[in-house]
């Protein structure tokens, strides 16, 4: 039988991030029988768009990229712009796309992608309010 590589997926949290787009993301695929790394971007505890405070499992500068398959990033204001700081997110997200590994990006967050430079000529989606910062892409309105 073969043995199926169990999924590492990375979840930076930023402050200000989107609680929904981020727990329940987490929750997700810890059931799924994911190991998640929740990543604070600046430190380990990291509040949310109103307040809640998350403590993360390490710090993004900290992940070891060869042990990941993937990365998820949460939305929310100013939780988008602030993982947008991050340079240690930036060439994680790069090296991962080149591996052709899984990157998402829920609401706002596909703009951190685009950020990345690794959006050009691919088909997006995002929250309305960002939509005509994806040029060179081919943006989609159609339901996820």
């Amino acid at each position: 039988m073969k043995k199926i590589k169990k999924h590492v997926i990375l979840v930076p949290f930023a402050d200000g991030f989107e609680e929904a787009e981020a727990v329940i993301a987490v929750d997700l695929m810890r059931r799924a029988e994911a190991e998640v790394i929740m990543a604070g971007c600046t430190s380990l505890e990291v509040k949310s768009a109103r307040n809640v405070k998350i403590v993360c499992d390490t710090l993004v500068s900290d992940v070891n990229v060869d042990k990941l398959t993937g990365v998820v990033l949460p939305g929310g204001i100013p939780g988008t712009p602030n993982l947008m700081k991050d340079t240690n997110l930036r060439n994680i997200i790069i090296d991962l796309d080149r591996q052709n590994m899984l990157v998402a990006a829920v609401c706002a967050a596909p703009t951190v992608l685009y950020a990345a430079g690794i959006l050009s000529g691919r088909k997006v989606t995002s929250h309305p309010s960002v939509a005509k910062e994806f040029v060179g892409c081919v943006y989609s309105e159609e339901s996820v």
